[in-house]
């Protein structure tokens, strides 16, 4: 399936194009929610003890996985528009991954860059222990740079939360999730060991089923499918927003995307 049509279908319509294996290993249905491993480094933290797990995770999941190690490419970059779940999907992904068994001998090198590229910490795992193997901040230790960080082989792989400044020589693995940015996506046009995947923006019924499996809608106040229904009209299918539990807060986001709308020219408002 090309790049594009990723782009264009939503998450309900993917899941009905693409099966999903019976796979292995014992993960939460799409639809329900998940345990957050707390100890996976992030981008921006994420301080809730479950997330959602979309209809799109395991899709995306074996498609990323066909790439790396069916068609053998290097690198696979996961994006989208901001408050789509890409984080989230990377928190899937390790979950996954590192709990598959033939993975049980692999290290996980995970790392949290800035929207600048800069990196802030890097936590390497092996196979499916929670404890970490390693873990430096920037700048990393010299020990930790020889033995974790400089060290690859077919039993490693990368997952980078945010544009990462450095890149993996083919052919060794790694999945980047991080917002578009022209000029960092812009390294990899050419390049025919990558490979870009966009992660589809949300449906209404799937953020009220989000809201009421995470428990949203038994808060005090309740997030409501009409709160829902009208922040979509507003911001369209970013969960970021239509997921947002203080009222407040979405509205300085409208009046910050009102202003944005009105500096624009007309000529692109046609």
């Amino acid at each position: 399936m090309e790049v594009k049509e990723l782009e264009e279908k939503p998450a309900a319509q993917l899941a009905t194009d693409l099966s999903v294996p019976a796979g292995g290993i014992k993960m939460v249905a799409p639809g329900e929610t998940q345990r957050f491993p707390a100890f996976l480094p992030m981008q921006h933290p994420y301080e809730r003890e479950k997330f959602f797990v979309r209809e799109c995770y395991p899709i995306y999941y074996d498609l990323i996985m066909d790439k790396l190690y069916t068609k053998d490419k290097r690198c696979v970059v996961i994006t989208g528009a901001p408050g789509t779940g890409k984080s989230l999907f990377y928190a899937y992904f390790f979950e996954r991954f590192r709990q598959e068994e033939e993975r049980q001998n692999f290290t996980i090198v995970t790392a949290a860059f800035t929207s600048e590229s800069k990196l802030t910490i890097v936590v390497a795992f092996k196979g499916k222990q929670n404890e970490p193997i390693g873990t430096s901040e920037w700048p990393l230790s010299s020990e930790f740079n020889e033995s974790i960080w400089q060290v690859d082989g077919a039993n490693t792989i990368r997952l980078y939360d945010g544009p990462p400044f450095v890149e993996t020589p083919y052919p060794l693995k790694m999945v980047c999730f991080t917002s578009p940015k022209e000029n960092w996506l812009y390294r990899f046009v050419k390049d025919t060991t990558v490979r870009t995947l966009c992660m589809p923006v949300w449906t209404p019924d799937e953020l009220w089923r989000a809201a009421t499996r995470l428990g949203y809608n038994s808060l005090s106040p309740p997030l409501t499918r009409a709160m829902i229904d009208d922040r979509f009209t507003n911001f369209g299918g970013v969960a970021r927003e239509c997921l947002e539990l203080t009222e407040e807060v979405v509205q300085t986001r409208l009046e910050l995307f009102e202003a944005v709308i009105k500096e624009m020219s007309p000529k692109w408002l046609r």
